[in-house]
């Protein structure tokens, strides 16, 4: 159950886009990353169905989440099964709600605050770790590690664009045991830094 949960969070972190035209769609995202530069948190609802060769029916699931500069996240899934994973820091904790214990701090964590970042706008050091072409949707980017297996099963990740202030709408995450989750994000609401120099 908290190997599920970890994993669950660490696909939404994840976020959390080469061809004649990849240095443009590279362009644009970075650009877009510039534009998120200033949101510090930002949360709302989520509704995720994930594929699996393992399974004949989607698994759906549904609840909240918060992601926090510089590295808080809290994951929550309200059903089919309640389930909260939480990480600050180094710390992680995972169970059921009122029922958290801390797990030992492991590799994906580092991951998981990156993602996070990338999710809130990142850095173009972090896009440079993707191949970056145009998504399947007007506003979308696909990714792909330009290493594979590094520290992640991701193979490729699709982010769309349109959602609250221009932030994501949705993503899509594929990975090497043959899984694809997608995951829509609902009544976000985005808090930005506010400038020292307004009232």
């Amino acid at each position: 159950m908290v190997r599920r949960a970890l994993s669950a969070a660490f696909f939404i972190c994840l976020i959390a886009h080469a061809n004649a035209s990849g240095g443009e769609v590279e362009s644009d995202l970075k650009a877009w990353m510039i534009r998120q530069s200033d949101v510090q948190r930002i949360e709302g609802r989520f509704l995720q169905h994930r594929q699996t060769p393992l399974l004949a029916k989607p698994l759906v699931s549904a609840g909240t989440f918060m992601l926090e500069r510089p590295d808080r996240v809290r994951w929550v899934i309200e059903n089919p099964e309640a389930l909260v994973l939480e990480i600050e820091g180094d710390q992680i904790r995972a169970g059921r709600p009122g029922q958290l214990r801390t797990l030992p701090s492991v590799g994906a964590a580092a991951g998981l605050r990156e993602m996070t970042d990338l999710f809130l706008g990142g850095s173009a050091a972090q896009i440079d770790q993707f191949r970056v072409v145009a998504g399947p949707v007007k506003d979308s980017f696909a990714l792909t590690p330009r290493i594979a297996g590094a520290g992640s099963d991701l193979t490729r990740m699709v982010m769309v664009l349109g959602g609250t202030e221009g932030g994501l709408s949705e993503v899509i995450l594929e990975t090497t045991a043959g899984d694809t989750s997608k995951i829509r994000f609902i009544d976000v609401v985005v808090r930005r830094e506010v400038a020292e120099n307004q009232p």
